[in-house]
């Protein structure tokens, strides 16, 4: 799994589930850009599991995806967006971007386009960890703990929770 971005801290990983609480190393986490979830199988008795936080310090929409092709299309990608108040402020759409997404509309009322599959299925996410990790060296209270969790190829898994801390 790797987050464009940033850097992420690996604060657990294994088989089975996670009890919530486990961290494997809180005073020094291992620091990466890319971590391998382990492989699950096709049925969710024998789950894997991953936990990752990083600091939230560079506003923007950021790509959070497996580096396998057939994975990403399968639906291990999401779209995590970050300090939304701070982009908004920073980005302004230009005019003519702005008179094209018009002109598409209009042109599209009369002429309807079919959507195509671009491989990111959107995934519900739930927010459970909330107020768990304050003290975790060095990220405060603007950090972000993501749960990678499930199994390839089943419509009913969870692939993932976050919750801001």
């Amino acid at each position: 799994m790797h987050i464009h971005g940033h850097d992420f801290q690996v604060l657990a990983e294994g088989q089975g589930q996670w009890d919530g609480s486990s961290i494997t190393n809180p005073s020094n986490p291992q620091r990466r850009d890319t971590q391998m979830l382990r492989a699950a199988g096709a049925n969710a008795t024998n789950p894997t599991y991953i936990v990752l936080q990083y600091g939230q310090d560079n506003p923007g929409i950021w790509p959070f995806h497996c580096h396998i092709a057939w994975h990403l299309s399968a639906g291990m990608g999401i779209m995590l967006l970050e300090r939304p108040a701070d982009l908004a402020a920073d980005v302004k759409i230009p005019a003519a971007i702005e008179d094209s997404c018009t002109l598409f509309q209009q042109w599209q009322t009369s002429n309807p386009t079919t959507d195509v599959d671009d491989g990111l299925r959107r995934m519900a996410l739930t927010c459970s960890l909330a107020g768990r990790w304050s003290s975790m060296k060095n990220m405060g209270t603007s950090s972000i703990i993501i749960i990678i969790a499930g199994t390839l190829g089943t419509s009913t898994g969870t692939i993932g929770a976050a919750s801001t801390v």
